[in-house]
């Protein structure tokens, strides 16, 4: 039996063969790249890290980066009643910061009739302002 051993730039440059290709991901504490998550459940809370591998020498390293919990509970009793969950930094900034938004902006919706019409207005501007960047 023939093994074939590729060098990466051999493996780089051939054509993906209906591979995913993924977004690279950033790590959130060191701001660089890192090659997959892992998650762990202790006493019941989901923890989520980040793990950069690489090779030295023919030896394989892994460094962890916490990311913090799936959810957090602190802080999450204030923000219930506005329907806002806070979530860990496994969840990628993009699909938290839009959940937020969602959440905000339902509240808000939900509960109109505690603004007055100069509070509303000021909210409405500020969205404005913000799709007009957009």
């Amino acid at each position: 039996m023939t093994a074939t051993v590729e060098t990466e730039s051999e493996r780089e440059a051939r054509p993906d063969e209906g591979r995913v290709v993924r977004p690279m991901r950033i790590c959130p504490r060191c701001g660089a790249p890192y090659s997959y998550t892992e998650r762990r459940i202790v006493h019941g809370i989901e923890y989520h890290y980040a793990v950069h591998e690489k090779r030295e020498n023919g030896r394989r390293t892994r460094t962890r980066h916490y990311l913090g919990p799936a959810t957090y509970t602190a802080g999450q009793a204030t923000h219930m009643a506005l329907g806002v969950e806070w979530e860990g930094a496994a969840t990628p900034d993009p699909a938290r910061l839009h959940a937020y938004l969602r959440a905000v902006l339902g509240a808000i919706a939900r509960r109109r009739d505690e603004f007055d019409e100069a509070g509303l207005d000021e909210i409405r501007r500020e969205l404005e302002r913000a799709l007009d960047e957009l």
